[in-house]
């Protein structure tokens, strides 16, 4: 399972009958801790999620702005159709 893109949001919703009135792009700190309990991870998950975290390259961990404690920051976009 993935998330759509933009792109796909905007063409679904076009091809659904919506009219897009506005786009709003923008960015949502997650942080580690509180995520991960909030979505019940259990350790040995949250064990390879630092994990992976620590082999992406550097530009991921940049535009991610990856936490020495896991924390991170992700894109958001809000669309107002109608």
């Amino acid at each position: 399972m993935r998330d759509y893109n933009l792109a796909e949001w905007r063409t679904t919703l076009v091809q659904t009958g919506f009219s897009i009135t506005a786009i709003a792009r923008g960015r949502l700190r997650m942080d580690f801790i509180e995520w991960t309990a909030r979505m019940r991870t259990a350790p040995d998950r949250v064990a390879a999620i630092r994990a992976l975290q620590g082999l992406v390259t550097s530009g991921v961990a940049s535009h991610f702005a990856i936490e020495t404690d896991g924390s991170f920051t992700i894109d958001t976009v809000v669309i107002e159709a109608a």
